[in-house]
């Protein structure tokens, strides 16, 4: 619609504008006398060369401005591109680490670790279900004799991970499974 009244704006515009040239012609050719170079004839042909100007430089403006603008999209869409790539990189960086951690700590019998780095690990990889099936299994396996923690404060913080984790993984993985990681989370013993 808006297209349509720009449009039309300058067709009406460029019919205006042959009008008053043909009227401007009109009374040059008509007028019986012979126009003579005058002081106020000199600055009207000055003010009107710089008013030609300046709309010829604007229209340049614009122009380039369109082109600038371009450039930047493209500039904008290729950092957007990267960004999103690094962002994939950290992931999988981070996914690679927790595994590594997961697996050193599961062969340290460090439970307040296995159980941190295995919800860790459930979390990065949401896409990916054979994974955090994988992973579940490996933290089932790992409570199935009890786990115990050095302190209360392992105990709270791995039940507080689970439950902020359980809203996020329970659509993927079957709730039975979840239920039984939880209520051995919760009936951890504590060393100390």
């Amino acid at each position: 619609m808006r297209i349509d009244n720009w449009a039309r704006f300058n067709n009406l515009f460029s019919l205006l504008s042959i009008a008053i040239s043909i009227i401007a012609i009109s009374i040059a050719c008509i007028r019986p006398k012979e126009l003579e170079p005058d002081m106020f004839n000199s600055v009207v042909t000055v003010l009107s060369l710089l008013v030609a100007l300046l709309i010829g430089w604007q229209i340049l403006q614009i122009i380039n401005f369109r082109e600038e603008k371009a450039d930047f999209e493209k500039v904008k869409e290729n950092f957007k591109l990267d960004m999103q790539m690094h962002v994939i990189e950290a992931e999988k960086s981070r996914s690679i680490l927790s595994n590594s951690l997961f697996t050193f700590f599961i062969n340290q019998q460090k439970d307040y670790e296995v159980i941190k780095y295995g919800l860790d690990m459930l979390v990065l990889n949401l896409n990916n279900p054979v994974i955090i099936q994988t992973t579940l299994d490996a933290l089932l396996e790992y409570t199935k004799a009890g786990i115990s923690f050095n302190y209360e404060f392992e105990k709270r913080e791995s039940q507080i991970l689970f439950f902020n984790f359980y809203k996020v993984i329970e659509p993927i993985v079957a709730e039975d499974n979840l239920e039984t990681l939880r209520k051995r989370i919760t009936s951890a013993k504590i060393r100390n």
